[in-house]
């Protein structure tokens, strides 16, 4: 491999699993033929043409040439923030990934990032280990990323476009895996087996990729959150639709169009408990849950679900806003189970036991 790839992980292919090498400008697989291309040092995985993100392609393709020539931040104050201050300071925050310090995370630590989107959890992360690989599968968001963080000086990330169910890295190659707001959406990327089935999938390819005292985090959405009892609409598109039975909500997400569209109900989030089994189902050793406040993408404090008092102190003395607070204020006399089933997301961290 060229300098361009001497950090991070051995590359692999996603088809066989064994080392790649460079030749070319492509990635090639001298067992089973496979050819990945690499421009401007980022190796393509997934065909070009895919497009997901929360903005329309136009608006980040603007973002992404305004970046190139006037720097990333400026491109998101002039094109993001006007019109949605909500997605730009998601993006910018300096505090989204303050759980790092609850990861076995230093200068020898290998961190890899999946749906790394923006780039924002990266840019956070490399300074504090050796080095991030950070997968994203939108070849417009890779762009931006790229550019964030070669503006930023992160000589240590490596960057690969890819989808998540076809990761090309060999066992045992990462520290710390991070998935935030991921692992609901990876059953809409297979469409043959149930959800819940391409979901232990992809979690037992995450605790391969791991090494021996590595860990997993986390950040998803509860199941059974207060805010879906008032009607907040799931990732179906639909209110409720999280809980239903999982055939009813099928049915549901069949009939009724969301967004347009119709379809099978496939983004399974869980309960406190779900999780945990979920997990210790896929070969990790020690699951532990925080509810973080006010949210998974705002984790201003979190609170460890295995015993109540944290919990309902930081519930009545931290919520904001007004009506938060009130609600705070009856969260903080509910009983644990309760607190579990109610809270709006979760903090999940997942560690692989150390070498026998």
């Amino acid at each position: 491999m060229s300098a361009q790839f001497e950090i991070g992980p051995t590359l692999a292919c996603p088809a066989c699993g064994v080392p790649l090498v460079e030749r070319a400008q492509a990635l090639l697989c001298d067992r089973c033929g496979g050819r990945y291309p690499v421009g401007g040092g980022i190796p393509r995985f997934n065909p070009d043409g895919f497009y997901w993100g929360e903005i329309p392609r136009s608006q980040m393709r603007a973002i992404v040439e305004r970046a190139r020539t006037g720097g990333w931040e400026p491109a998101l104050r002039e094109l993001l923030a006007p019109g949605r201050p909500d997605l730009y300071d998601y993006v910018t925050d300096p505090g989204r990934a303050d759980w790092r310090h609850y990861l076995p995370l230093d200068d020898s630590a290998d961190v890899l990032d999946l749906g790394a989107g923006w780039g924002s959890l990266t840019a956070l992360l490399a300074p504090r280990c050796r080095s991030v690989t950070a997968v994203e599968g939108v070849e417009e968001r890779m762009r931006f990323l790229d550019l964030r963080c070669r503006q930023q000086g992160l000589a240590n990330v490596v960057r690969v476009r890819s989808d998540l169910l076809h990761l090309p890295f060999l066992a045992g190659s990462f520290d710390v895996v991070v998935m935030n707001g991921v692992l609901e959406w990876v059953a809409c990327a297979d469409l043959g087996p149930p959800p819940e089935v391409v979901q232990r999938r992809f979690l037992r390819r995450i605790r391969r990729l791991l090494r021996p005292g590595g860990a997993l985090y986390l950040g998803i959405e509860n199941r059974t959150g207060y805010q879906l009892w008032l009607g907040l609409r799931d990732h179906s598109g639909l209110p409720f639709t999280s809980l239903l039975p999982r055939p009813v909500a099928n049915v549901v997400t069949r009939l009724v169009a969301a967004g347009g569209k119709r379809g099978p109900y496939r983004t399974y989030t869980y309960t406190y408990w779900g999780y945990r089994r979920l997990l210790r189902g896929c070969g990790f050793d020690e699951v532990d849950v925080y509810a973080p406040l006010p949210g998974y993408n705002t984790p201003r404090y979190l609170a460890p679900l295995d015993r109540g008092a944290p919990l309902r102190f930081l519930l009545r003395h931290v919520a904001r806003p007004v009506h938060a607070r009130r609600l705070a204020a009856v969260a903080g006399h509910l009983p644990l189970t309760a607190a579990r089933l109610l809270v709006s997301s979760f903090a999940v961290f997942a560690r692989v036991g150390p070498p026998c």
